[in-house]
């Protein structure tokens, strides 16, 4: 079984800038090959206040990855909350816990980048999830309750570990795997094709 799986984190900036260039790779896979999504995680929960040089390595980040990936950011989020807790896992929770309510799994990845990135929201706080969820039409107080329980905690932990034990060290990443073999694929931000014809040369080896 050969296939691809992708990496990512839905408050991972790069993973955001990527996010067209992946639809277009989707929709170029050749027959055959599936694809599978795993979430990472960047940061586990923590509500200490960035420090300084953090926030000023991820707020020039966002204006690289708008020039390189011809995506929009709102910049002035820094100003509104200038030192935000780095922390990123209950986005991720939040993904798996939308799918469990029967929600689509990219559908509230995108939500959770456009409201970050676009509209400046704290997405690292449950009651924006919540309303975003809502916002998608699911249960607000089964989201709320899926959320927040044990079962998604452990399930999502587990699922980050499992990224880690493939050899993935950032975001986005794209594993190819052919039966029990594994290997990274280079991520181009601007040229899905240059996935694409690696792809097809391992397809033709």
């Amino acid at each position: 079984m050969k296939k691809i799986i992708y990496v990512y984190d839905p408050m991972c900036s790069w993973c955001y800038g990527f996010r067209q260039t992946w639809q277009v790779i989707q929709a170029g896979i050749p027959e055959g090959v599936q694809i599978e999504t795993r979430l990472g995680g960047l940061a586990p929960d923590d509500q200490q206040p960035m420090p300084d040089a953090m926030r000023d390595k991820l707020a020039s980040t966002w204006h690289r990855i708008e020039e390189m990936c011809q995506v929009p950011f709102d910049h002035s989020y820094w100003k509104q909350q200038p030192n935000p807790p780095r922390t990123t896992y209950i986005a991720g929770r939040a993904v798996r816990a939308a799918q469990s309510l029967g929600g689509d799994e990219m559908q509230m990845v995108r939500a959770i980048q456009d409201a970050y990135y676009q509209q400046g929201q704290n997405v690292w706080r449950a009651e924006v999830l919540i309303q975003l969820a809502e916002d998608l039409g699911l249960d607000r107080t089964n989201f709320s309750l899926a959320l927040e329980s044990d079962a998604t905690r452990q399930a999502h932990e587990r699922e980050v570990n499992a990224t880690y034990a493939m050899g993935v060290q950032g975001y986005p990443s794209l594993v190819w795997q052919d039966g029990d073999q594994r290997g990274l694929l280079p991520i181009d931000y601007a040229n899905p094709q240059t996935v694409l014809d690696i792809v097809n040369q391992l397809l033709s080896n």
